[in-house]
């Protein structure tokens, strides 16, 4: 969850076990989804993405999978043996450690939330601004797009609401992981420095109250300040990192074979 779910990203395999959840709910502690999301989240069929990336919703490891979050499923005993099991691999044979996990996992009884609703989150949130998001929530009348109205509407600050979808539309369009990262940077930033950071921070964490976001609702929020987060941050701009390849794999493939 958080900064965690954005690095469970980032490897090139994600084993995903019977009981995780994933979910980046930043969003409601006046942050926004960081740690690569703002590339990988775009990426995922249907407007998912979208939809995760505002609501800050949870997802069940059959989900995981199905999205495309993750790529194997293993069960906690198999993950114990792992270590070992890539201990005595001589090679570096990637495919051969992985062959010991599956790229599903068991099916619920019932269809989860996104199952049932993907559909509808794709007509809902495939728009081209976050007002046209509301809007298609207050038309729809349906209890579970009421629950998700209030959720944005009350529980999320209106500020990274726009940061976020802003941030998520961008998305689509970097080269690489860098690029995410560069962006997410500069964003953050300027989220520092503002009020409903630290007031989702401390509301939430500290005080255990609902927060008191710096504007009343998402159409309170002057354009002009939604644009600032995306300026150049004078001398704090990530620096690229050169070459862009994942480490992840680089490093396992070392181990295996040292």
């Amino acid at each position: 969850m958080g900064v965690g779910g954005g690095f469970a990203l980032q490897p090139l395999f994600r084993i995903v076990l019977d009981s995780s959840i994933w979910s980046m709910p930043n969003i409601l502690y006046g942050s926004f989804p960081d740690c690569g999301t703002t590339y990988y989240l775009p990426r995922l069929d249907g407007e998912i993405g979208m939809y995760l990336a505002l609501t800050g919703k949870r997802v069940q490891s059959y989900d995981i999978l199905r999205i495309g979050l993750g790529t194997h499923c293993s069960s906690v005993e198999k993950m114990l043996r792992f270590e070992q099991d890539t201990c005595r691999v001589e090679k570096g044979n990637m495919d051969e450690i992985m062959n010991a996990f599956h790229p599903h996992t068991h099916v619920p009884l019932y269809k989860s939330a996104i199952e049932k609703h993907e559909d509808a989150i794709k007509r809902w949130f495939n728009k081209d601004s976050l007002y046209e998001i509301i809007e298609a929530l207050e038309k729809e009348k349906s209890p579970w797009a009421t629950r998700l109205l209030q959720r944005l509407m009350f529980e999320c600050s209106p500020l990274m609401l726009h940061v976020t979808f802003r941030l998520q539309r961008m998305g689509r369009y970097l080269n690489n992981l860098d690029e995410a990262l560069q962006l997410e940077y500069r964003v953050a930033q300027h989220m520092i420095k503002s009020h409903d950071f630290y007031e989702g921070i401390s509301s939430r964490l500290i005080k255990r109250r609902p927060p008191r976001w710096q504007h009343n609702d998402i159409f309170s929020v002057p354009n002009k300040l939604i644009s600032q987060f995306f300026e150049p941050a004078e001398d704090l701009e990530l620096q690229p990192c050169h070459p862009t390849i994942r480490p992840s794999k680089i490093l396992l493939e070392d181990m295996i074979t040292n």
